[in-house]
């Protein structure tokens, strides 16, 4: 026995979920790749269409290929210490080692902290006169960089930031 689709069950089941996608994602993208090819600074009321002018001039910038090392940089720095830190402390939450409650209240202690409280902590570990880090480095007769005024040192700051926000992510359930 052949079975008909039913064109109103396949928009109602199809159709309605595909229309927030449609309307949040796939309609700005559109725009988004449109405008790329004007020379439209969001608030004049006039533009012009440039054509490939705006790919031409990113493709031979410096400052574009900067950006995309240091994203490179980011992305390989982050990952890989929070996927080893991560399965570092599942594998010692799962031993059931004395203290280990007092170890989930620590790696939860990210999650629960607001963004802007975390920030302001995070700023004064950083500080380069007083901060922890730099005393500690000092202690260790190491070199104390200016973690958040250097250009050179601050994605490193952020990547260090990042790694502890996110290493215990998902041994929540432990």
């Amino acid at each position: 026995m052949k079975q008909s689709i039913n064109f109103t069950k396949l928009l109602i089941f199809v159709g309605i979920p595909m229309l927030p996608l449609v309307v949040f994602w796939f309609v700005p993208m559109a725009v988004s790749l449109w405008l790329s090819f004007t020379d439209w600074d969001y608030i004049s009321p006039s533009y012009s269409v440039v054509g490939l002018d705006n790919y031409t001039s990113l493709l031979t910038s410096s400052d574009f290929y900067q950006a995309l090392n240091n994203t490179f940089l980011f992305t390989v720095m982050t990952i890989i210490p929070t996927l080893i830190l991560g399965l570092l402390m599942a594998l010692l939450l799962h031993r059931k080692l004395k203290g280990s409650t007092l170890f989930r209240a620590f790696l939860f202690s990210p999650w629960i902290t607001p963004m802007v409280a975390m920030s302001i902590v995070w700023t004064w570990i950083f500080e380069p006169d007083l901060g922890l880090l730099n005393e500690i480095l000092g202690l260790l007769n190491l070199p104390q960089p200016a973690w958040l005024q250097s250009s050179t040192f601050a994605i490193w700051a952020i990547i260090i930031v990042t790694v502890w926000k996110n290493a215990g992510l998902g041994d929540d359930f432990l």
